[in-house]
């Protein structure tokens, strides 16, 4: 594994063998609100108009545009056992906990209308609601069964993050 250097003092990682062909390149650390990115610059000129494009190092290693998902959800992670084809939708289910969640469990909210603790999953653009747990943690628990059911390898769990201990 080699350290490809960012901006931000933050450092990308990558395989030995994509070194010489990243390396040449200036890449930056592109902050987003799950995770970080490693990016660089393109510039080209269509019909005398210069164009700016964003390459993600991810895309870049991978040699391809389609959606890319980072296993560990480690953005700076690029090496190529990290790295999966996803859809859109599968990159979504890999997501951490919202910085917006108040009850410590992905999925999780305290229903006041029941008093009760409930979880919601979306899946195949429908959302599917879990309700009726007196605590926090058995809401977490049904979650991730749901997830683990609808969305296979890409769920991403309370247990995965850390969240469950039981």
């Amino acid at each position: 594994m080699k350290l490809i250097p960012l901006t931000k003092g933050e450092f990308a990682q990558i395989d030995d063998e994509d070194f010489n062909k990243t390396s040449c390149f200036k890449w930056y650390c592109s902050k987003r609100p799950h995770t970080n990115y490693a990016a660089r610059v393109q510039y080209s000129t269509e019909n005398g108009i210069r164009k700016k494009r964003t390459i993600y190092l991810h895309h870049f290693i991978k040699g391809a545009s389609t959606p890319t998902d980072h296993i560990d959800n480690n953005g700076l992670n690029n090496q190529k056992c990290n790295l999966r084809d996803a859809t859109q939708r599968q990159n979504m289910y890999n997501l951490s906990l919202s910085p917006k969640n108040k009850t410590g469990f992905k999925g999780v909210y305290f229903s006041n209308h029941r008093k009760k603790f409930c979880s919601t999953i979306r899946c195949g653009g429908k959302v599917r609601y879990i309700c009726g747990e007196d605590t926090a943690q058995a809401a977490a628990i049904k979650y991730d069964e749901a997830a683990t059911r609808f969305f296979g390898g890409f769920a991403k769990t309370n247990r995965m993050l850390g969240l469950l201990t039981v």
